[in-house]
């Protein structure tokens, strides 16, 4: 089971990271033509900050948590905890990852419900010449929150790699 589960937890994080990819440069190249029409054209594109704030900036950050957190990559402050034993490390490295899973189901949850009454209500947001659907990007967070789960779940039933910790290392 645990195997199957970090295949679909690594596979979504695949698919999640390249969505952020493609919001980055999609962003990339439209901030790009409005600062070009804004400059040569004097005519800026209408609605370019409404559309990179819902639409690309939101899943810029919040895609590709997935895909950190099965790499083990989020930042770690080991200011106390490096002088414990192993073991209590580990434990309280377990605890602390059951908090934040028991957090990301939370936030999955609410932000889900959020997601469903805008899209219910058909959320827009008004620009100065037209309206923004924002509905669509409202999914993105309960999507990366239960990714983020799904990662952080798959990490808790497979031991952590080996710590290659070169500040651990003698002579540094």
């Amino acid at each position: 089971m645990s195997h199957r589960l970090a295949d679909l937890a690594a596979w979504l994080a695949k698919a999640l990271m390249v969505i952020a990819i493609v919001a980055t440069v999609l962003m990339t190249g439209h901030v790009l033509a409005d600062v070009t029409a804004r400059y040569f054209f004097n005519s800026p594109l209408p609605g370019t900050l409404e559309i990179a704030t819902h639409y690309y900036l939101i899943p810029m950050t919040f895609l590709p948590l997935a895909a950190v957190e099965l790499h083990r990559e989020h930042i770690v402050v080991e200011a106390f905890t490096h002088f414990l034993p192993d073991a209590w490390n580990t434990v309280l490295d377990v605890v602390v990852r059951l908090i934040c899973l028991a957090v990301l189901i939370l936030f999955t949850w609410r932000t889900g419900l959020e997601a469903m009454d805008s899209t219910a209500h058909n959320e827009e947001y008004t620009a100065i010449f037209f309206d923004v659907p924002v509905w669509p990007a409202r999914w993105v967070l309960p999507l990366s929150f239960a990714a983020f789960a799904l990662a952080l779940l798959s990490n808790l039933l497979r031991p952590p790699p080996p710590a290659d910790d070169p500040f651990l290392e003698e002579g540094v």
